[in-house]
């Protein structure tokens, strides 16, 4: 199934596709009768905003990487998964990498596949030592 597009939404609200983009990115300047109208062609479409275009177009999205151990175990996919439930709350996206071998060479793997995405900002769930922890950071 093809995705809705911004331009899907402004036909079916009757609205240029500038009109949606504004109301997506929660611009002040679209009236309230016309923010309702879009709104709800958007929800009707089942519309989802694209947030990789928003990013290469230059708009801020707050996007967390989790470097952390196999969600396998129970204490990191918990830790996860309370990080996913406040981004959540905030507004925010998560994006998570597994370290998937052991040592410090894997963690960075993991970190710099993380910010590679172009994240906002990282949290590890990791065990590492001072000494790994300071080679991570500088990687």
């Amino acid at each position: 199934m093809k995705p809705v597009t911004l331009y899907d939404v402004a036909e079916y609200a009757g609205v240029s596709y500038q009109t949606v983009s504004r109301v997506v990115n929660q611009a002040s300047h679209v009236s309230a009768k016309t923010r309702e109208k879009v709104e709800a062609a958007m929800a009707e479409l089942n519309y989802i905003p694209n947030r990789v275009a928003q990013q290469l177009a230059g708009k801020q999205s707050l996007l967390i990487g989790v470097a952390t151990s196999s969600l396998a175990l129970h204490a990191p996919s918990q830790i996860v998964a309370a990080i996913k439930s406040r981004a959540d709350q905030l507004g925010a996206s998560v994006v998570v990498s597994m370290v998937e071998r052991s040592g410090v060479e894997a963690c960075k793997a993991a970190v710099h596949n993380l910010l590679a995405q172009r994240v906002s900002g990282l949290i590890i769930n990791y065990p590492l030592d001072d000494q790994d922890a300071i080679a991570v950071e500088a990687a």
